[in-house]
C-alpha cells in the first residue's frame, strides 16, 4: 500500500482564506481604475457631444457667359459664404468663356477665402470647381483658381486662347502674359501647371515624363534640362503638340491629374469632404445681378447713352424741365447705377460726369457761342462714362487684355456721341410737325420762286417797339411786348431774362430784336 503523498492536496481550511482574499483584492483594483478612469471618459463624452456642426456648404452657378453681371453675382456670393463661416464652396461651372476683365475679378474672389473665427484666428475655406458640361476659355481659367476640380462623366475644360472684344487674334504679349497667370493661379493651388498654360497658349507643347520615378509634365526645354542634370528621364508620350490648344475630357483631365476625380453630383463633392450631413446653400440670380447683366451688356449701354443724350439735347433747346430732361437722366442713371453695382462706378466718375453736364449748360446758356468750356464739358462726360465700365484709370504694361477693354469701351462712348448728335440734326431737320418737336425748329420758310413774302400785320406793327426778355435767348425766345408774348430770335447775341429789347424789323414771322441800350449803326 502506497503512503500517502500529503502534498497532492491542500486542507480546505487553508485554500479559502486565500482565494477570498486574492478575490477581494481584483474587485479593489478594478473599482479604483473605474474611479479614475470615469472622468475621463465623462469629459470625453461631452466633448464630442460639443463638437461644432460644419458650416454651411455653398453653391454658387457660373452658368452662360462670364459677363460683369456675373462677376458682381459670384464675388457678391462669395462675401455671404464669408459672413456664414462656409466650410466649402462649389463653383457649378458651364460655360463657354467670356469677359477677360469679369473672369479675373472671379478668380481674384475665389482664389483665397478666409474669416475670422470665433477663438479670433484665421480660417480658409476651401473652394471647388465642379464643371456640369463645359469649362471653357475663361471658365479654365476659373476653375484653375479653385482648390479642387471635379467634373462630370461628359464634361470638357480648357481651350481659354484669348480672343479680341472685335474678333481679331490678340498680340504674342497678350497670350503670354495671359498663359502666365493661368500658371500662377495653376501652381498655387497645386494643378499641373503647364497643362494650364498649354489651355492658353497654342505654341506650348508638353511631354508625359517619370524623372527619377516621378510623374511630371514637362516642356522640351525642361526635359532637356533634366536629362542634363543626369536625371533618370523616361519619356511617355505627347500630350499636347506645337500648335493646339489643350482641352481635356473628364477621363482625361482625371488621368492628368487635372480634375480630382469624376462624380455624379454635389453628393459625391460633400463625401469627400466628409460634409454629408452640412447645410446646402444654393445661390440664385436677384433681380439686382439680372439688372446689371442687362444694363452692362455693351449694346444696351450704348442705347442708353445715345437716347440719354438726344432727351438731354431736346431738354435744353426747350424752355424750364420736361419730360425729355427726365427721360435723359434716367437713362444715365441706369447706366451708372449698373456700373455701380458691378463695381466699376464709384462716386469719382459721376462726379466727372455732372460736372460736365453743368459745364456744358454755362457754355449753353451764359456764354455766347460755343468754346473752351463747352468741349471741356463735354471731354469730362465722356470721360465719366468711360472709366464707369472698368475697373482700371489706364492700361498697364502687366495686362495687355486691359487696352482692348479700353478701346472697346472707348468705342461704345464715342459711337454713342456721334449716334446722339445725328439723332439731333435729324430730328431738328424732319421731325418739326411732331407736336413734341415742333418748338424746336423754324417751321416757316421764305422761298425765291415765291417772292417776297409780306409781314403779318400783327406783327409788323411791333417794328422799333421795345420789350422785356420773359425766356433766355440764345438766339431764340420769347420776348413781352405790350403785354403780349411773341417768339423772336436775336442778331445772334445771346440775352438773358430781363434785359430791354428792341424790335429792329419784322420779316414774314420772322420778329428781329436786339439790346435796347445797343448804338445805332451809321
Amino acid at each position: 500500500m502506497a503512503a500517502p503523498n500529503h502534498f497532492s492536496r491542500r486542507p480546505l481550511r487553508t485554500i479559502a482564506p486565500r482565494a477570498f482574499l486574492r478575490s477581494v483584492s481584483v474587485l479593489a483594483l478594478v473599482s479604483l481604475l473605474a474611479a479614475v478612469c470615469a472622468p475621463v471618459f465623462f469629459l470625453s463624452a461631452q466633448q464630442a457631444e460639443k463638437k461644432p456642426a460644419p458650416g454651411p456648404v455653398f453653391i454658387i452657378p457660373v452658368d452662360d457667359v462670364v459677363d460683369d453681371g456675373m462677376a458682381y453675382f459670384v464675388t457678391d456670393a462669395v462675401l455671404k459664404a464669408q459672413r456664414a463661416k462656409a466650410s466649402l464652396i462649389i463653383l457649378k461651372i458651364n460655360t463657354p468663356g467670356g469677359d477677360i476683365a469679369s473672369m479675373f475679378r472671379i478668380c481674384n474672389a475665389v482664389g483665397e477665402v478666409k474669416y475670422t473665427a470665433e477663438d479670433k484666428t484665421t480660417k480658409t475655406i476651401p473652394t471647388a470647381a465642379y464643371i456640369t458640361h463645359q469649362a471653357m476659355s475663361a471658365g479654365a481659367i476659373i476653375a484653375f483658381s479653385c482648390d479642387y476640380i471635379y467634373m462630370r462623366e461628359a464634361s470638357t475644360i480648357g481651350s481659354a486662347e484669348p480672343i479680341s472684344p472685335f474678333g481679331e487674334a490678340v498680340s504674342e504679349k497678350f497670350v503670354s502674359a495671359l498663359a502666365a497667370e493661368m500658371r500662377m493661379r495653376a501652381e498655387t493651388k497645386g494643378h499641373p501647371a503647364n497643362l494650364a498654360a498649354a489651355m492658353v497658349d497654342k505654341d506650348i507643347e508638353i511631354i508625359e515624363a517619370d524623372i527619377d520615378g516621378e510623374r511630371m509634365f514637362l516642356t522640351p526645354s525642361e526635359l532637356e534640362s533634366f536629362k542634363k542634370q543626369g536625371k533618370r528621364v523616361v519619356e511617355k508620350q505627347t500630350v499636347i503638340e506645337r500648335g493646339k490648344l489643350l482641352a481635356l475630357s473628364a477621363n482625361a483631365a482625371r488621368q492628368y491629374g487635372v480634375a480630382r476625380s469624376i462624380v455624379t453630383g454635389v453628393d459625391d463633392i460633400l463625401t469627400a469632404h466628409s460634409l454629408e450631413d452640412a447645410t446646402i446653400t444654393e445661390m440664385d440670380e436677384t433681380w439686382s445681378v439680372g439688372l446689371v447683366r442687362f444694363i452692362t451688356m455693351w449694346h444696351v449701354k450704348f442705347v442708353l447713352i445715345a437716347l440719354g443724350l438726344v432727351a438731354l439735347g431736346i431738354e435744353m433747346a426747350t424752355p424750364g424741365f420736361g419730360v425729355p430732361g427726365t427721360v435723359g437722366l434716367l437713362c444715365f442713371a441706369l447706366v451708372f447705377f449698373g456700373h455701380y453695382l458691378a463695381g466699376f462706378a464709384e462716386i469719382a466718375e459721376i462726379v466727372l460726369f455732372v460736372v460736365g453736364i453743368l459745364l456744358l449748360l454755362i457754355e449753353i446758356f451764359f456764354i455766347p457761342g460755343f468754346g473752351v468750356v463747352g468741349i471741356v464739358g463735354i471731354l469730362l462726360m465722356a470721360a465719366g462714362l468711360l472709366l464707369s465700365f472698368q475697373d482700371f484709370f489706364l492700361p498697364g504694361s502687366r495686362y495687355p487684355w486691359q487696352m482692348d477693354t479700353l478701346r472697346s469701351n472707348f468705342l461704345v462712348v464715342l459711337g454713342s456721341l456721334a449716334i446722339a448728335l445725328i439723332s439731333l440734326v435729324a430730328l431738328a431737320r424732319f421731325v418739326p410737325n411732331l407736336p413734341l418737336f415742333r418748338r424746336l425748329v423754324l417751321t416757316t420758310a421764305q422761298r425765291a420762286e415765291d417772292g417776297v413774302v409780306a409781314g403779318n400785320s400783327q406783327l409788323t406793327v411791333l417794328t422799333n417797339k421795345l420789350g422785356v426778355v420773359v425766356s433766355p435767348l440764345h438766339p431764340s425766345g420769347k420776348v413781352e411786348i405790350d403785354g403780349q408774348k411773341y417768339d423772336v430770335v436775336t442778331e445772334g447775341v445771346f440775352l438773358d431774362v430781363g434785359m430791354q429789347i428792341e424790335v429792329v424789323s419784322v420779316e414774314g414771322a420772322r420778329v428781329v430784336v436786339r439790346r435796347k441800350d445797343k448804338p445805332q449803326e451809321s
